[in-house]
């Protein structure tokens, strides 16, 4: 299948026939933006599948944790841009009546000057490890005109799928 995010300036195209980091347990995407100082703002969308969490009896309910391990570097310049750990915990008192079926989705934002990038992401169940997905994605931040930007759209999607419909693009 194919994955775009478009903007108006067309920053970016994943490739067609490839996926990003995207199973039952883990979606992940994202999104350039135009920053000031010519640099650029990504924007990662991540989503984990809390059926699959495990949830740790604790003082106050129960705690699941999903974690993120992000490592963005410069290919050419071999400089880490960004080298972290990001946990996401999810919360509840008792697990009776819980929705278990809800995702924990969020989005990190990050700085980047222009360059060319390699994007390696992990992503684990904090208390069972051996859950995970990992994937990575390239990418290039070049220099913006000074031209005014006039509009721009984003889509997003939690899941895709394949349309029965012969007539659909």
């Amino acid at each position: 299948f194919r994955t775009c995010f478009s903007t108006a300036l067309i920053l970016f195209i994943i490739c067609p026939g490839s996926t990003f980091a995207q199973d039952d347990f883990f979606y992940v995407d994202y999104a350039l933006f135009r920053a000031a100082d010519n640099k650029t703002i990504i924007e990662l969308y991540y989503s984990f599948d809390q059926n699959k969490l495990k949830f740790m009896k604790n003082e106050t309910g129960f705690e699941a944790t999903g974690s993120i391990d992000l490592l963005i570097d410069n290919v050419y310049s071999k400089k880490n841009g960004i080298d972290q750990t990001f946990k996401i915990p999810v919360s509840i008192s008792d697990t009776a009546g819980y929705n278990r079926n809800n995702r924990l989705s969020g989005q990190l934002n990050m700085l980047l000057d222009s360059g060319n990038y390699r994007l390696n992401i992990k992503a684990y169940d904090h208390n069972d490890p051996d859950v995970s997905a990992v994937d990575t994605a390239s990418f290039k931040l070049g220099r913006f005109t000074n031209s005014k930007i006039t509009s721009s759209s984003i889509q997003l999607a939690n899941k895709i799928t394949k349309s029965d419909d012969a007539n659909s693009i």
